[in-house]
């Protein structure tokens, strides 16, 4: 099938380009659906905002990846149950270990965006109040972390 569409404005190519998307999906038997802000909890999405620049190594104030799992482990035991906020415990975990202030909140957000830690991502994270997480499965399957 052949489809000629002649875009007039972006309205018009905004429309079009999820109609091509509907068609290649119908094709294919896959159900489209089109997803809009009034569809997403805002809760969801400021938490998602919060974690997602640090999703990838490549953008972290200079953490490898052996450095991040050497840390993990310390964080986890310095945040994990207390009541002390979130911002305040990795700010003294930063000075404990020499890290730039900041660095170990990002890893945090790290861990979190890559589903290493188990948050609630419809309950607020709010840097002012402790972090209620847990490990991943997943994480404590590959080995990664001595308990």
């Amino acid at each position: 099938m052949s489809i000629n569409i002649h875009i007039m404005d972006r309205k018009s190519k905004k429309y079009s380009a999820h109609f091509m998307m509907w068609l290649n999906s119908y094709e294919q038997g896959i159900d489209f659906k089109v997803v809009t802000e009034r569809e997403i909890p805002m809760i969801l999405s400021k938490n998602v905002e919060f974690i997602y620049m640090a999703k990838h190594l490549s953008d972290s104030p200079g953490i490898t990846e052996d450095l991040l799992w050497k840390l993990e482990p310390f964080i986890y035991q310095k945040m994990q149950g207390t009541p002390i906020p979130l911002a305040k415990i990795a700010l003294e975990v930063d000075g404990i270990i020499g890290l730039e202030p900041g660095t170990s909140l990002w890893i945090v957000k790290h861990l979190i965006a890559n589903r290493y830690w188990k948050v609630d991502m419809y309950e607020t994270i709010d840097t002012s109040k402790p972090l209620n997480f847990s490990r991943a499965d997943t994480l404590l399957d590959k080995g990664r972390v001595v308990i």
